[in-house]
Order: C-alpha cells, then structure tokens, then sequence
C-alpha cells in the first residue's frame, strides 16, 4: 500500500472513529446521570410523608423517656470514669512503693487484666452475654435434638472463673469494677432458665430480621439500578444494532 492509499484509507476511517467516540462519551453521560440520581431517590425515599401532620403523644412519652435514659446512660459513664481515674491513681501509688522488678511485673500484669475487661466491656456493650462469659452459643435443634447445649453448670463454671480474673480487688484496670457488675448481670440472665429463653429467643428473632433486612436491601438495590440502567442499554443496543459488525472488525483491528 503506497503513502497516498494509507493516507486515504485513514481519512475514510476518520469520521466512523469520531462517531464511535461521540456516541461513547453519550453513553458515559447517560449511565453517570442514572447513576447520580440513585442516591437522590434512596434520601427521597427515606422521608416520611406523614411527618408532621399530626401531633402523637406516645412519641413524645417515647422521646421523653429516650432523654431521660440517655441523660442516666451519661451520668453512669461519668461516674464511672471517676472510679477509673480513681483506681488509676490508686495503681500509681502502688507502683511508686515498687522496686524495678516489681513495677515491670506489676505494669505486665495490669496489661493482661485490662485485655479481659476489654472484652467483657465490648461483648457487655453489645449485649452479647454469651460472650461476656467467654462462652459460644452454637446451639442447635434437629427435630427433638438438641446439639452443643450450654448447661446452666457450664454458665457457672464460666462465671467462676471469670470472677476471680476481673473482680476490683484483684484486677488492677480501671473498669474492672464496671467489668465484674457486667459480669455478674450476664451470668444471671443466663443462669435463670426463664430469662435466658427469653433473651435466646430475641436474639433469634432479631438475626432473623437482620437477615431479611440485608437481603430485603441488597434486592431493592438491584431492582432499582436495573430500572435504571436497563433503559440506557436498551437505547444502546437500538442505536449499535446496525454497527456490530463494524464495531467487532474495528475492535478486532484494534487489538
């Protein structure tokens, strides 16, 4: 192919490769404004149209009552934060009486006892009084089986043992009263067959809706980018039906 042939051929190429172009960049516009209102429709969605049509008196018992725990949740907290910084005080004393020996000991060991109050504290936080104990709920039931129970002497076992790491005069973290109290309410909701039936059964029934929101959420998703989007690939295939064999040679071509 001489120089003038080639120059030819790529002028005719030219303007099918200005077209391909624009009609990407379309694309790109269409599919980046569908995908910009996704968020817009999901706080739209979010809204309640009711609010503020009528005045309830049980929300506002509800939200008094929300205050007034909250307002007792902030008071425990800075109360015990005083206990805290009190028992740390108390080690710093302890540890000014202590040759070197002793305070790297006494400063290991400290380290050890806030690792379990961090775990009972963040297990307690979360309501997770199995965890609390240090114990995992893998029960299950396969018709009148029962299968990996937790006894109520395995419960006590577990307390006992617990007990004697974290109680205040023995664990020198600064939560370790907060800790044992933790501690002490998890075991005994556990130990009461009624209590723990009860609370087994609520944590049943709020993974379950857990479970159906998370897929209740992730096909809604779906659904509404499949809305979406589809209108634009349709318009797409309509506009690129006739160009597929083009489109596959110049690809071809291109790679």
């Amino acid at each position: 192919m001489t120089k003038t042939q080639g120059d030819a051929t790529m002028k005719s190429r030219s303007p099918f490769h200005f077209k391909v172009l624009c009609f990407t960049l379309v694309i790109a516009m269409f599919i980046s404004s569908a995908a910009a209102t996704i968020s817009e429709e999901f706080y739209e969605n979010d809204e309640d149209p009711d609010m503020g049509n009528s005045f309830d008196p049980d929300l506002e018992d509800a939200h008094i009552e929300a205050q007034l725990l909250a307002e007792e949740e902030k008071l425990a907290a800075e109360q015990a934060e005083r206990k805290r910084l009190q028992r740390e005080k108390e080690f710093e004393v302890e540890l000014s009486k202590m040759n070197e020996e002793q305070r790297k000991l006494a400063q290991k060991q400290k380290r050890l006892d806030a690792k379990v109050v961090r775990k009972i504290m963040k297990a307690s936080k979360r309501k997770k009084h199995y965890l609390v104990l240090g114990l995992r709920n893998f029960e299950t039931n396969i018709g009148p089986l029962t299968l990996f129970h937790i006894s109520t002497s395995d419960v006590k076992k577990a307390y006992r043992k617990l007990s004697k790491a974290v109680h205040p005069d023995k664990n020198k973290d600064g939560m370790a009263e907060e800790a044992f109290h933790a501690l002490e309410f998890s075991a005994s909701v556990l130990s009461d067959e009624g209590l723990r039936k009860d609370y087994d059964r609520n944590v049943a029934i709020l993974r379950k809706t857990q479970r159906e929101e998370r897929i209740q959420m992730v096909t809604d998703s779906i659904e509404f980018v499949y809305r979406r989007v589809s209108p634009v690939f349709k318009i797409v295939y309509r506009v690129l039906k006739p160009f597929w064999t083009p489109i596959l040679v110049l690809g071809v071509l291109i790679i």
